[in-house]
């Protein structure tokens, strides 16, 4: 079913794509409504139209496809057909509860093992940074999916030794380049793994080249008919970039400056001052709670402490070039978390590091002779977390004038 929801809607959208020249999105004017008891914020559904009346909306194109598969797979697998503002919140947050799945069932056991996965699906499942973007519909929040994905059937793939982890690997990335354009940055991710993997392992390329290959067509295959419509309408599709650079309408002596205070504004997003925008964040708080942003410096010094071991190297790459989406964009937004949300899911990976090594070491010590101690420790660390996110979100955040303000429809 979902194969079939897959390929209908890349025919539909191929049909389509030399007729409709841009797609003028309110997605991010995206307002929250009474879900899950957060009652003070409005739907945008009134903007939607002013917008497209007027023609005068953020141009965005690329993630109309994205959300055309999600709303063909949604529908073949649960039979639901919901519409509106309640059916485009629904997409993403079943894509939230799809994201903790898979990070238990395939990226966790990958990469840190079942113990790890737990950690790591438990860390996301309470961040409010994560759960306020896929309760307020915003389809960007599918880049943590679709990268989680992306490295999980890849370092399958590598184990297995075949070809199906590589496709699926290859759908993934193809998938996640079709729903939100900062995902882009993630190709030289995956290209960065993939090329430390070749220096560092003798006959890597002999072993992988065709999984290699097989992932690289089906990611293009998947994402031809968006590479279609940025061929035949460059202004079209990359018009929005272009809009909300940092260099824009900048002189060549304002752009470093302008770089250096963007790059210290979003590296200290994490654990000093977040995101001002009251929609994406708490204006100012960090985006992450006072324990996940030690936990992340803490594993982000230990990757690097392992550094030549390319499944370490991956994680300070994908925090340094994911963040560029937030770094490269407006400086008077920033830091800007909504951009720079391919650091999500690589924040909380480097938080569980240390917890990770910290149960390595336990149970190749004496430790191994009572696991269950181990369990109490994890559970000191994770209550307060969800303490402290379920505080600030349903109770300080929700009660917050300025981030009222930002959802608010007079804008």
């Amino acid at each position: 079913r979902i194969v079939e929801a897959v390929g209908q809607t890349l025919m539909a959208f191929d049909s389509r794509v030399a007729e409709r020249r841009v797609f003028v999105a309110a997605e991010g004017e995206d307002r929250l409504v009474h879900l899950l008891s957060v009652e003070h914020f409005q739907p945008h559904e009134q903007m939607e139209v002013l917008h497209r009346q007027a023609g005068d909306g953020p141009k965005q194109v690329g993630f109309e496809l994205g959300d055309n598969i999600l709303k063909r797979v949604l529908s073949k697998v649960s039979q639901v057909h919901e519409c509106g503002d309640s059916r485009r919140k629904l997409d993403k947050l079943l894509l939230h509860q799809l994201t903790l799945v898979l990070i238990f069932l395939l990226l966790g056991r990958e990469f840190f093992g079942r113990i790890g996965g737990l950690l790591l699906a438990t860390l996301l499942a309470v961040s409010r940074w994560d759960i306020n973007l896929s309760r307020i519909g915003m389809y960007n929040i599918s880049t943590a999916l679709f990268a989680l994905l992306t490295i999980g059937f890849l370092l399958r793939g590598i184990r297995r030794r075949r070809l199906s982890d590589f496709g699926l690997a290859g759908l993934s990335l193809g998938l996640g380049l079709c729903f939100y354009a900062a995902f882009q940055l993630f190709v030289i991710v995956v290209a960065a793994f993939l090329l430390a993997l070749l220096v560092t392992h003798r006959g890597f390329f002999r072993q992988y080249w065709p999984g290699v290959v097989a992932m690289a067509l089906m990611a293009l295959l998947v994402f031809a008919p968006v590479l279609l419509f940025a061929y035949d309408n460059p202004n079209d599709y990359f018009g929005r970039t272009r809009d909300t650079s940092l260099f824009a309408g900048k002189s060549p002596e304002q752009r470093m400056p302008a770089l250096i205070d963007n790059t210290i504004k979003h590296l200290s997003m994490f654990n000093i001052e977040g995101d001002p925008n009251g929609r994406h964040n708490l204006p100012g708080e960090p985006m992450l709670d006072p324990i996940s942003a030690a936990l992340m410096v803490l594993g982000l010094g230990l990757a690097f402490w392992y550094v030549r071991e390319p499944l370490w190297l991956l994680l300070p790459v994908w925090l340094g070039v994911m963040i560029l989406g937030g770094i490269l964009s407006l400086d008077f937004e920033a830091p800007q978390s909504l951009r720079a949300v391919g650091t999500l899911p690589v924040a909380y990976l480097l938080a569980v590091v240390p917890l990770y090594l910290l149960w390595r070491a336990w149970m190749s010590s004496d430790g191994h002779y009572f696991p269950s101690l181990y369990a109490w420790v994890a559970l000191a660390l994770l209550l307060p977390i969800t303490f402290l996110n379920y505080r600030m979100y349903f109770s300080t955040w929700a009660n917050d004038f300025a981030s009222w303000n930002a959802f608010s429809t007079p804008e």
